[in-house]
């Protein structure tokens, strides 16, 4: 088991991007910092079950985000309409602001997940097929459909 000292350094170092992924993913703030709070106590208990084939950051990615699209799932509600800005932009934000957050309401939660991995946090396809554990062909064809959806959004 992870030292609670040791684990609370890391959630201060990672909490942001932990929690920029998951609204993305989810669409509003109070169900993405749920799900953020749900990814942290459950990296907290399987901690010994992280094996070090990726990093320690890469591990807690994939329980957020397959929390955050289990939790879209579990409640099949669209409540991209309560989505609201973050308060203190990330530098990962800043950089983006040409990207168009209301484009991702249009995208199915798989296809958002691929988008946010491959646009904000710049992976490679191999590296955003590690965090959603599928392969490199399903997260090119996710991401293929999903800039197609957005390009017809943006003709409009």
């Amino acid at each position: 088991m992870i030292k609670k000292k040791d684990f609370n350094q890391f959630v201060k170092e990672y909490h942001d991007r932990i929690y920029y992924t998951t609204i993305k993913i989810v669409g509003n703030v109070d169900d993405a910092l749920d799900c953020v709070q749900d990814t942290f106590v459950k990296a907290y208990k399987k901690y010994n079950q992280f094996k070090g084939d990726s990093t320690l950051y890469t591990w807690v990615n994939r329980i957020a985000i397959n929390t955050a699209l289990n939790f879209v799932n579990r409640n099949k509600t669209n409540n991209w309409n309560e989505l609201v800005e973050y308060d203190k932009p990330t530098k990962i934000e800043n950089e983006n602001t040409s990207f168009n957050r209301k484009w991702l309401s249009e995208l199915s939660p798989t296809e958002r997940s691929v988008i946010v991995l491959r646009i904000y946090d710049n992976m490679k396809i191999r590296e955003v097929a590690q965090v959603l554990n599928t392969s490199e062909s399903t997260v090119k064809v996710a991401y293929h459909r999903a800039v197609k959806k957005m390009k017809k959004i943006v003709k409009k």
